[in-house]
């Protein structure tokens, strides 16, 4: 809505605007804490299937060199070494690799509560909109702080890189004349101390980029007054909608009260409190039925609608109190009632009956 445009978001989402967004794929995540935790979890089990791994890596290396020098290789026996590598590496590489991605998805489910939908996957043209896109990206501040992060994140791995060579920098000279076996060892220690420093930076500033997700989202999803209103009134229903059923109930009871009362046998009033509509056939109930009981301004139009209608009404203060009370519309005259109510019914048929004669 345009009045909206330009009103202040002040107020806090709503849950039905969070729930729409969470089912348009629209909730917090942070990749760089996704990659971090992955490559923590591979290195972590990479250490521990590394040993097996390059013990494999060396052995098949010199299988294939002495076979080489021997001469035993041939051509037709590439397909064959090449599955025995396959199966001396692929164990340990695979042990490496797998845990990062069963992490990665792990996490990734747990950041958004598990919610799973299709709807970010529907194509939408203000998704390629290259204006749209480009105002965006120019009028928000997410694009400075990837580049924000980015930046981070390389000088994370700079400094783990620098302080994993200074500390080791004694030993570089002599390394160049070290065997081969050993130079991999050495190598390999370089790296365990570049990750053993990169990782938990990288995972703090993941944490950090996370709860800032988190945060921008609910910025995002932050509303204006007016739209607190509309979303309340689409909600809990138009108060002129609701207003008008009220007055459209309240006429249809009254309709169903005058066509109530209208057949009733007789009326008995407070006289001004209370009134109740009574009808009694034989045929029709065991005993008199309550058509209709009201206070003060219903046993009014009660009391109006028996006179318009030639309705007997009889004053009888306590019978009237009692039944408004205790009687159900539609109900039979509770037990206690009925020699009171009799009497009542008597003394109107002998009206009748003497107006008839």
């Amino acid at each position: 809505m345009a009045e909206n445009d330009g009103a202040e978001k002040t107020e806090p989402a709503s849950e039905r605007k969070i729930e729409k967004s969470r089912k348009e794929g629209r909730v917090a995540g942070s990749r760089e804490l996704t990659a971090s935790v992955a490559m923590a979890s591979a290195v972590i089990v990479g250490a521990l299937v590394a040993p097996s791994m390059l013990e494999n890596m060396v052995g098949f290396s010199r299988f294939c060199f002495q076979r080489g020098i021997s001469g035993e290789i041939e051509a037709g026996d590439l397909p064959s070494l090449m599955y025995t590598g396959m199966w001396a590496v692929g164990p340990g590489l695979l042990a490496f690799l797998l845990p990062g991605s069963v992490a990665a998805v792990i996490l990734g489910l747990a950041m958004t509560q598990f919610n799973y939908t299709t709807d970010a996957l529907e194509p939408k043209f203000e998704r390629i909109d290259p204006i749209k896109n480009l105002q965006g990206q120019m009028l928000s501040a997410q694009p400075w702080v990837g580049l924000l992060k980015s930046v981070m994140v390389g000088v994370v791995v700079a400094w783990a890189v620098y302080s994993a060579i200074e500390s080791e920098l004694h030993l570089l000279p002599a390394s160049s004349s070290w065997p081969a076996g050993s130079q991999l060892i050495f190598l390999g220690r370089l790296i365990r101390l570049v990750f053993e420093r990169a990782i938990p930076m990288t995972v703090l500033l993941g944490i950090g980029d996370y709860l800032y997700q988190i945060w921008r989202m609910n910025q995002q999803l932050m509303m204006t007054r007016q739209e607190v209103k509309e979303e309340h009134k689409d909600t809990e229903g138009d108060p002129l909608i609701k207003q008008r059923r009220r007055q459209m109930a309240r006429l249809f009871t009254s309709r169903r009260r005058i066509e109530d009362v209208a057949r009733a046998d007789v009326v008995v009033t407070n006289p001004t409190h209370y009134a109740v509509a009574l009808r009694y056939r034989k045929a029709e109930n065991a005993a008199p039925v309550i058509l209709a009981r009201g206070f003060d301004l219903v046993a009014l139009q009660i009391r109006t609608i028996a006179a318009r209608n030639d309705v007997p009404i009889v004053e009888n203060r306590a019978l009237a109190r009692a039944l408004a009370v205790k009687g159900r519309v539609g109900g039979a005259v509770p037990p206690e009632f009925y020699g009171a109510v009799a009497r009542v019914l008597a003394a109107v048929y002998r009206r009748k009956k003497l107006r008839s004669t």
